[in-house]
């Protein structure tokens, strides 16, 4: 019995001394940010991207704190975000500032995003499926994500992110692809919550202010209109 217990507490030691030894090698995330979008006056920036600049009124793109669409519960606040993919590529998502970081830093950034969607998997569209051609991205900057010209004269100035997202279904150095615009069914075209989380997440390094930039959304080859509703992002970090 004595050399049971004895066996027992040094595997708790080392168990204790593991998980110690992880968190100081900074292996252990912590959240970073969680927002639910319930404050009105949200800090998250509309961003967009991947069309010609002449295609802005047709792209019809919407950025507003609302609620929950039908038949969800319409009382639980969400962020829209929603456009008409005229130029067969676009980008649509959300930015913020992050500060308080320890300055030059580098972190490791990892998501958790609960949207809805009413497009089941399967579908056949203009370009490319509702569902799977719309890839949920994320990720993170130390300096802000802008929409820059191209500056190739109107008919041909495409509008393009100052940082690495990728293309469609390739990641970039800056976001990495968290899911699909799918609602998990094939054949329901209701809104449904869906969950998805980081499969490898992303490197930042943080600015000489201790800040850092938190960019998430859909990039699209289905060319028609696509509507999300965010109900939850969280954020987590970790030092490297």
């Amino acid at each position: 019995m004595k050399s049971k217990i004895q066996f027992l507490l040094l595997f708790i030691s080392s168990l204790t001394f593991q998980s110690c030894e992880l968190f100081e090698k900074g292996e252990k995330s912590e959240l970073l940010h969680h927002d639910d979008f319930s404050e009105e006056n949200i800090q998250w920036e509309s961003v967009n991207a991947d069309y010609y600049y002449f295609q802005k009124d047709f792209m019809a793109f919407k950025f507003e704190r609302t609620s929950l669409p039908e038949p969800l519960n319409t009382e639980k606040p969400a962020l829209m975000l929603s456009s008409f993919n005229a130029s067969d590529d676009v980008f649509m998502g959300a930015k913020r500032k992050i500060n308080g970081l320890n300055k030059n830093q580098s972190y490791h950034i990892t998501y958790e995003i609960t949207f809805a969607s009413n497009e089941p998997e399967g579908r056949v569209g203009t370009g490319g499926a509702p569902a799977e051609s719309v890839w949920i991205k994320a990720g993170a900057t130390g300096f802000e994500p802008l929409s820059e010209s191209s500056e190739e004269g109107i008919f041909n100035d495409f509008m393009v992110l100052n940082i690495d997202k990728g293309n469609q279904s390739v990641e970039g150095e800056n976001m990495e692809i968290v899911g699909n615009f799918s609602n998990g069914t094939r054949d329901v075209y209701d809104y449904r919550l869906i969950n998805h989380k980081s499969k490898r997440g992303t490197t930042v390094t943080s600015n000489d202010k201790g800040e850092i930039w938190l960019i998430f959304g859909t990039e699209s080859g289905f060319e028609s209109t696509t509507t999300i509703y965010y109900k939850e992002v969280k954020v987590f970090y970790r030092p490297i």
